[in-house]
């Protein structure tokens, strides 16, 4: 063939008239329990932990936990890996049986032999608040309340606790640079529950300053859209400087 055609088109194509559109009834909001396989070693509940009446487990702060999420079904350690000098930080997911105000405290963190330890000064406490989201923006975007902003919560401060709904708590340790090396233990406490876990200081600095070069999110496109634009559909020259 020495010819062909190419044809666009959309559902909302003037001269088409309007789809039949499909009755979607109230959804059912279900949960599932995945065993080791989901856990990966990431997501589990904390061995050792006295927790009460509350569920209390740990994801990693990659991770946005929902407020329906299903606790993970094994139990580990929770175990923290840093460098001197170092900030790591952890997500606590606590759920409540009921509605509740409870207070929350870290420990200092002591060495396996008793001599180091690091100040509880150093390890800051967040709670994960929620924003109601009404508009998708991309594929990920989901209408549900979203993850995002980290409130900071004071030593012994009372925070609340919904009912049968997820309140992630993220955990910061700075480890500072004249830390010791070994294995460190402490507690998170939840009004009564008790939470341990450790941090492993590694036996080396991590520089202040990064000196490898990096670039995030950066594309011709965003380039365009926020240094140049375009006037008629066609792209304007443009530099910047990065």
């Amino acid at each position: 063939a020495d010819r062909y055609y190419i044809y666009f088109d959309t559902l909302n194509h003037e001269g088409h008239d309007p789809p039949d559109l499909a009755e979607i009834g109230t959804p059912t909001l279900t949960r599932v329990q995945i065993g080791s396989a989901e856990a990966g070693g990431y997501f589990h509940q904390v061995a050792g932990a006295q927790t009460g009446n509350l569920t209390v487990w740990r994801a990693p702060t990659s991770e946005k936990i929902l407020q329906s999420y299903a606790p993970p079904v094994i139990s580990q350690p929770l175990q923290v890996q840093a460098a001197r000098g170092e900030i790591e930080s952890f997500q606590l997911v606590v759920n409540s049986p009921e509605e509740q105000n409870l207070s929350i405290t870290a420990s200092q963190l002591v060495r396996s032999d008793g001599v180091s330890s690091i100040s509880s000064d150093q390890i800051e406490v967040f709670r994960v608040d929620y924003v109601p989201i009404s508009f998708i923006s991309d594929f990920y975007g989901r209408l549900v309340n979203w993850p995002d902003p980290l409130y900071p919560v004071s030593s012994g401060e009372v925070i609340n606790f919904p009912a049968n709904n997820n309140q992630p708590l993220w955990i910061r340790i700075k480890v500072p640079k004249g830390t010791s090396p070994g294995v460190y233990h402490g507690t998170i406490s939840i009004g009564s529950s008790t939470i341990p876990f450790s941090v492993n200081v590694w036996n080396f600095v991590l520089p202040q300053w990064s000196y490898l070069d990096s670039q995030f999110g950066f594309d011709w496109e965003t380039v365009m859209e926020t240094y140049g634009g375009t006037v008629g559909g066609v792209p304007q020259a443009c530099y910047a400087e990065l």
